[in-house]
């Protein structure tokens, strides 16, 4: 498989880098900003096209990356976009620091917000620990609905060749304002219309639907 990890700088860090050395040791693919976006590039772009050529997104879900405006709920919205809800979470911190976007809340996550404690204290129990939490991660991914489900996304995006905006939205938000109402009314949606999977936006040219879906 190949896997988009999603994440914040932060303290985080070191436990993101050491699953990704633990996941290309296991014969995955992995796309993780560090390498991948090199000095001068379009983050955006990198991103998006990092997302396109993925299986798969494992986020961290810590207080830094589910901050609003931030980068990693960016990503987040186009891999909702590009892979179609091929989407798993690992909560790295406190759950009561974290607040996730309401469009992943559904997805249960991996419980790993202690992980620097225990990383602290023996290590021969972390290592128990971590390597218990790190196979859950690969049997994830190595699960034949995982992989069916990555397959359908890829062959639907091959046979529908939908259009891709991801790198206008900066153009599309830039002094954007109001429009308070219908985040309300879009928000009130994903909590109560459990079986309702779509939001019907419509208005006459120029109303501000493209500004509004891209924020």
């Amino acid at each position: 498989m190949r896997v988009f990890l999603s994440y914040g700088h932060d303290q985080n860090t070191p436990l993101v880098e050491r699953i990704s050395r633990d996941l290309e040791a296991a014969g995955h693919g992995v796309w993780i900003d560090r390498s991948e976006i090199k000095a001068g590039e379009d983050w955006r772009r990198s991103i998006v096209d990092g997302l396109s050529d993925t299986d798969w997104v494992l986020a961290f879900l810590s207080k830094h990356s589910t901050r609003d405006p931030g980068v990693c709920l960016d990503e987040l919205a186009i891999a909702l976009h590009w892979r179609s809800g091929a989407i798993a979470t690992v909560l790295v911190e406190g759950e009561g620091a974290v607040e996730p976007p309401v469009s992943v809340s559904h997805i249960q996550w991996l419980d790993m917000h202690d992980w620097s404690a225990r990383q602290a204290g023996s290590g021969m129990a972390w290592e128990s620990w971590y390597r218990l939490k790190l196979d859950e991660i690969l049997k994830l991914l190595a699960s034949p609905a995982t992989q069916r489900f990555a397959g359908e996304v890829e062959e639907l995006n091959r046979r529908l060749k939908p259009i891709a905006q991801e790198a206008d939205i900066g153009l599309l938000v830039d002094g954007f304002v109001g429009r308070g109402w219908l985040y309300t009314a879009l928000d009130e949606w994903r909590r109560q219309s459990k079986d309702s999977r779509l939001f019907w936006l419509s208005g006459a040219a120029g109303t501000g639907k493209s500004a509004f879906a891209a924020g």
